[in-house]
């Protein structure tokens, strides 16, 4: 059984060789023509595919990017603006005991909360300008994106239109402009609560 096994397999082989081998000089133009458009199809698979991966990549990568900013900005906000409603509800608290004196102190402690809320206040700001920032930045950023059909005319030596000459500089400086403004958020919450620490030895808290 094996000998006959190795007999078919040798007549299949030998038939595909036939199937592929030049009987005539015509013959053998066209057989190398096939080969050329097939090599010339894999490489433009290969060279679509490979485009595709590296630009699934780099989107992925981006949005990973812009989620965790915005979420940097969304807690800042938050923190800001928390902070001066929680700070309000309390002072309308100590108020609407009705007594002098509570009264007394609660002015007092409202006249050293002034900094703090100045200081949250800038955070908010912060926090919103940097939302903006980002928003230019990310625009920019699409702008400079390499598209799959971009990169794949690019690695072919096809012509492409490539992004403005002024978005790399613009993605920079948007890029830290918006960071020094998130940061300057989160520094205006700190400097706030140090202010409100300090505030509340009106009330005799240490």
């Amino acid at each position: 059984m094996s000998k006959e096994n190795s007999q078919r397999e040798a007549e299949q082989q030998r038939r595909i060789v036939d199937l592929f081998t030049a009987k005539t000089p015509e013959e053998d133009v066209k057989i190398r023509e096939e080969r050329r458009r097939q090599y010339t199809e894999q490489q433009k698979l290969a060279h679509e595919t490979f485009a595709k991966q590296i630009h699934d990549e780099r989107v992925g990568a981006k949005e990973a990017s812009k989620e965790y900013g915005q979420s940097y900005v969304r807690v800042t906000f938050l923190l800001n603006g928390g902070s001066i409603l929680a700070l309000m509800t309390f002072i309308g608290a100590i108020f609407g005991k009705g007594d002098v004196n509570a009264m007394l102190v609660a002015i007092s402690l409202a006249k050293h909360l002034y900094p703090a809320f100045l200081c949250f206040i800038l955070g908010l700001v912060c926090s919103a300008v940097t939302s903006a920032i980002s928003y230019l930045n990310w625009s920019w950023i699409y702008e400079s994106h390499m598209q799959a059909g971009d990169l794949y005319l690019l690695m072919n030596s096809l012509p492409w239109d490539p992004a403005p000459i002024n978005t790399d500089r613009n993605i920079t400086l948007s890029f830290w402009a918006a960071l020094a403004t998130a940061i300057g958020a989160l520094v205006c919450f700190i400097a706030g609560a140090l202010f409100v620490v300090r505030a509340f030895t009106v009330l005799g808290v240490d």
